[in-house]
This record gives C-alpha cells, sequence and structure tokens, in this order.
C-alpha cells in the first residue's frame, strides 16, 4: 500500500490465567496489574514465564496449585546455573530474568506453605523446621517468599490452610478396622519409643500396613499404604491429604500432635 515491504509478522498466544475464570484481555477488561502479580510471583518469575516461552505458545498465571510447580521449576532451573550444570539455552533465560541488585533465594514456595500453614508462618518456627530436616534456611532467606506464599494461601487457596486437631479424634478411630487401628498405634509406638533419622521415618511409614497386616503382594501393600496415610491425615489434620508426611512429621516437634495418636 506505501510502496515498502511489510514488516515481518511477530505473532503471539494469549497469555491466560489459571485459576480464574476466562484469559486476559484488552477488550473484556480481564486483566492483571503488575501489582496484583507481584503479590503471587517474585519479579524474576514474572520474567522467566515470558523469557522461555515461544511467543506462539500460551502460558498462565496461576492462581491454583501449579503457582509452586511454577516455583519449583523456577528455583531448579536457576540451582542449575549456580551449580554450572545448565545448558545454553537455561543460561540465556535465566539471564535475561536477573534483576541487578537482588539474589533470588531458592527457598522452595511448596513447603513455605504447607509449614507456614501448621505454624501459622511465625518466623522463628520456620526457621527450626528448616534446620531440622537439612536446609537451614534463615529468616532473611524466605522473608520476601514467605509474604507471597501467605498471600497466596489465604486469598487464592484457602482449602490449603492445614491446623492440627486440638483433640484426639476418637470418633474416627473408632471406625477403623482392627488392621487400621493396628497401624496407628505401630505409628505412636515408634514415634514414641524410637529414634530415628528423616528417611528412617519414610521408610518405616511404608512398612507399616505390611507390619500390621503380614504378607501382601505389591498391589493390596500400595493400596494399604494410600489408606493409612488417609487415615492418619484425617487423625492430625482433618483432611484426607496434606504435607508430605514422613517431612511433616519430622519437622514438627513431636509434643504437637503425637496426643492426636494415642488411642
Amino acid at each position: 500500500m506505501f510502496g515498502f515491504r511489510p514488516p515481518v509478522y511477530a505473532g503471539f498466544e494469549f497469555i491466560g490465567i489459571k485459576g480464574a475464570v476466562g484469559k486476559m484481555s484488552s477488550s473484556t477488561g480481564l486483566n492483571l496489574t503488575p501489582a496484583a502479580l507481584f503479590k503471587l510471583y517474585q519479579p524474576e518469575v514474572i520474567l522467566w514465564l515470558y523469557a522461555k516461552t515461544d511467543p506462539m505458545k500460551a502460558f498462565n498465571f496461576c492462581f491454583d496449585e501449579e503457582i509452586l510447580r511454577q516455583y519449583f521449576e523456577f528455583d531448579k532451573s536457576l540451582t542449575a546455573v549456580r551449580e554450572g550444570k545448565a545448558n545454553e539455552l537455561t543460561c540465556d533465560i535465566m539471564g535475561y530474568c536477573a534483576i541487578p541488585g537482588r539474589e533470588v533465594k531458592t527457598v522452595p514456595m511448596a513447603q513455605l506453605v504447607s509449614f507456614g500453614s501448621i505454624v501459622e508462618f511465625v518466623p522463628e518456627m520456620l526457621e527450626t523446621i528448616f534446620e531440622k530436616i537439612g536446609t537451614p534456611f534463615a529468616r532473611e532467606d524466605f522473608e520476601e517468599r514467605v509474604d507471597l506464599a501467605k498471600y497466596w494461601l489465604y486469598q487464592c487457596s484457602p482449602e490449603s490452610i492445614y491446623h492440627l486437631r486440638e483433640a484426639p479424634d476418637q470418633a474416627y478411630y473408632d471406625a477403623l478396622s482392627a488392621e487400621e487401628q493396628s497401624e496407628t498405634n505401630l505409628l505412636y509406638q515408634y514415634l514414641t519409643e524410637q529414634d530415628y533419622t528423616m528417611d528412617e521415618l519414610q521408610a518405616y511409614l511404608y512398612a507399616v500396613p505390611a507390619q500390621a497386616r503380614g504378607d501382601l503382594d505389591a498391589a493390596d501393600l500400595k493400596r494399604c499404604q494410600a489408606q493409612f496415610f488417609r487415615n492418619v491425615y484425617q487423625l492430625l489434620i482433618g483432611a484426607e491429604q496434606g504435607p508430605r508426611l514422613y517431612l511433616f512429621l519430622f519437622a514438627l516437634e513431636k509434643e504437637q500432635y503425637i496426643h492426636l495418636l494415642k488411642f
């Protein structure tokens, strides 16, 4: 029309909002401001989502549990770069995300959410937990992410808030089968009478159903293990699932929950 070669077409896909209805659109008014995103995302993670994604492929800003996976993948890539194990593409992507004067501490967001929920994000208690599980993060390491974790948990995923029961759930225990009650009693006995490492506790949890029921084939063992875990979660927090169980039991002080397993 103007006697010039037209510019090269540069297309781009939509950016979605996962955990909310619709996609980002200036015409419909469904948008997220930077201020809103900064309540959930560190700026480096926002840059990473753009930098790693082909413009012709869609990606999502997430208000559901997918955001925890995004943080995990970001931390994994950043750690690989810092340890000299990343390929050239990953190094380039993470280079585009770096912000002068800032250093990202890769404190696991999933652990901040799950442990923070139980101890109400008290910094001293979080420090104790991280020290106990072998990742001694100090308050200054997680102080930025803990605010993001709190906002996501309380505003976007309140159903993921875990609270220890105040008293044992006798009615739930009474409704268990004899084998399931035996599993609970074995766990209580182990926790009160044994000294154990985190790995030893994890191994014992998976061994309890076989110890209570005798020999089981692989399929039955897996089914019984899953039900045993659900029973423990119900007795501790009144839910069918929760934080990774061995990590949860090892990280918290036994005095906080052991009475909930005593029948």
